[in-house]
């Protein structure tokens, strides 16, 4: 049997129930992405030779409000070296830096591990890696090292505008602790890296609107694009059961001016590996509800906003009650834009359905 189960992926796209989220065309796209990497995808995912983490797939999918398209994306959990100051890249490309040693008090190691992404249409090698840097806090040494990764990524060796964005939202010379580096996606194909800032739940949003002001010029689209797209987060952003995420490119014409914000929930709906509901069914059931309650946040602010469709936001709704396969919604992206606005909708599954604990070794 390899990685990943077409059959059950075929048998919830034949349902009907998402033709927005899951058709045939999905399925084929990843039967074609496996068929390009036999060594990636020719063993079941739990085999002991395997690298993946599990037997599922993200699908990333975007909605552009001025109604363009963008390619559908499939994502691939694997494991990576954990406790080392590098990251080997897929092209065997290896950086080397302080910041892949770094990570905050009591957070998992940098890198644990790592989503491979890819476009069907060009399966040869991943447009993006995903990679988990766990909680690194922001001050004058990481995010020096963080405009070292950027320029080695993208060669564009001018972080000067990066560095300064950086700077406004630093951990420890401003009042508010709020931001922290969580991960980052490597793009090889377009030279750039996008960083994702974990954000404290609070109601104070100064340090993104200090990102958005630094990023965009005062009057533009994007800079109204961004401010509105903050203030339909708000909630969410306000909310402890929500995992919220700054999000910003760097690349090889320089910073980008558009900002996201990215909307996701801080606990499975699952058991931690290698647990099951039972050993703390208190704790778990707390972290279920907490799930559930951020999901429901999330689908209804985004769909009060008009940013999907009814019938969009309907199955976004229900997604993760498909008992064929073992649901997820990760997260909503927002970038504002020059058009209005981008959303990038991440979800997927984990396996087949009536799973109660997350696969994979914690």
């Amino acid at each position: 049997m390899a990685a990943i189960d077409l059959n059950l992926m075929q048998q919830v796209a034949d349902s009907g129930k998402y033709p927005f989220l899951l058709n045939s065309t999905d399925v084929s796209n990843v039967a074609k992405i496996m068929d390009a990497h036999p060594d990636l995808f020719g063993l079941r995912w739990d085999d002991p030779k395997s690298k993946m983490t599990d037997g599922g797939c993200l699908i990333q999918k975007t909605i552009r409000s001025d109604g363009g398209s963008e390619p559908n994306l499939y994502g691939f959990n694997f494991t990576t070296q954990q406790g080392v100051k590098s990251y080997r890249c897929f092209d065997g490309h290896i950086i080397t830096n302080e910041l892949f040693g770094m990570r905050g008090e009591g957070k998992r190691w940098i890198h644990s591990n790592k989503t491979l992404v890819f476009d069907a249409d060009n399966p040869e090698k991943p447009v993006k890696e995903h990679v988990i840097l766990g909680g690194i806090p922001l001050f004058f040494e990481s995010i020096n090292r963080l405009c070292e990764v950027a320029a080695e990524i993208t060669g564009n060796n001018d972080t000067k505008k990066l560095h300064e964005a950086l700077t406004k939202i630093d951990s420890f010379t401003t009042e508010d602790y709020d931001l922290e580096l969580d991960y980052m996606f490597v793009d090889h194909i377009n030279g750039s890296v996008t960083f994702g800032f974990d954000k404290d739940y609070d109601n104070d949003n100064t340090k993104i609107v200090d990102l958005i002001n630094c990023c965009s010029e005062d009057g533009t689209n994007v800079r109204r694009s961004n401010n509105a797209l903050l203030d339909v987060a708000s909630d969410p952003l306000d909310s402890g059961d929500c995992n919220n995420c700054v999000v910003i490119k760097f690349d090889r014409e320089g910073l980008s001016r558009e900002v996201g914000i990215s909307l996701g929930h801080h606990y499975s709906k699952l058991a931690p590996p290698e647990t099951k509901p039972m050993d703390n069914y208190g704790r778990y059931s707390q972290k279920v509800s907490s799930h559930n309650e951020c999901v429901s946040l999330v689908t209804d602010v985004t769909a009060n906003a008009k940013w999907f469709t009814e019938d969009i936001a309907r199955e976004l709704s229900t997604w993760e009650d498909e008992t064929i396969t073992t649901n997820l919604l990760a997260a909503i992206v927002a970038y504002g834009t020059d058009y209005g606005y981008r959303l990038d909708v991440s979800y997927g599954w984990m396996g087949p359905g009536g799973m109660q604990t997350i696969p994979g070794r914690s």
